[in-house]
């Protein structure tokens, strides 16, 4: 049984998929007359060359899904879906590229959930009232010792009332 399992990339991420299957979104630019291959704009903007492993047997034009294998800026196409309808979410599907990559390895795991420090919050309060707690104790503890030493002594004299 064959497994159809590929990454869901844009064009600025597929130097990380080398070899691997990968599907790719985006807008046909550019078509070779011999009909072995062409360009699109992926949804990040980059120009993406796709080779197909037999020739067009029909007009394409539009967006156009493409299933294959990563060579790094140029794609080898297994098969592709061209889409009928022009509404494509170029942004949203840049975000969703960018959001599966972020949670995944680089060889499609899921990645484990962050460490989450047991209460976190409340460690933080405490760490923070202790430090302003301690920080006042040893200031006034400064202030006491330069006014017994004489180092510093405040004068009421700052009143400028003149």
């Amino acid at each position: 049984m064959e497994t159809n399992i590929r990454e869901i990339v844009n064009g600025g991420q597929l130097g990380g998929f080398i070899g691997k299957k990968i599907s790719i979104t985006g807008f046909i630019t550019e078509k070779n007359p011999n009909g072995m291959a062409f360009e699109i704009r992926a949804a990040d903007n980059q120009i993406v060359k796709i080779t197909l492993r037999r020739p067009l047997d029909r007009p394409i034009e539009g967006y156009i899904e493409v299933h294959g294998t990563s060579m790094g800026k140029e794609v080898v196409a297994d098969e592709f879906v061209v889409f009928n309808n022009e509404k494509f979410d170029a942004k949203g599907h840049n975000k969703l590229c960018t959001l599966l990559t972020a949670t995944t390895s680089k060889h499609g795991s899921v990645l484990n959930e962050p460490y989450r420090t047991p209460f976190g919050i409340l460690k933080m309060i405490a760490t923070v009232a202790s430090g302003l707690l301690i920080g006042a104790a040893i200031s006034k503890n400064i202030a006491n010792f330069l006014e017994e030493n004489d180092l510093f002594v405040p004068s009421d004299d700052d009143d400028d009332d003149d």
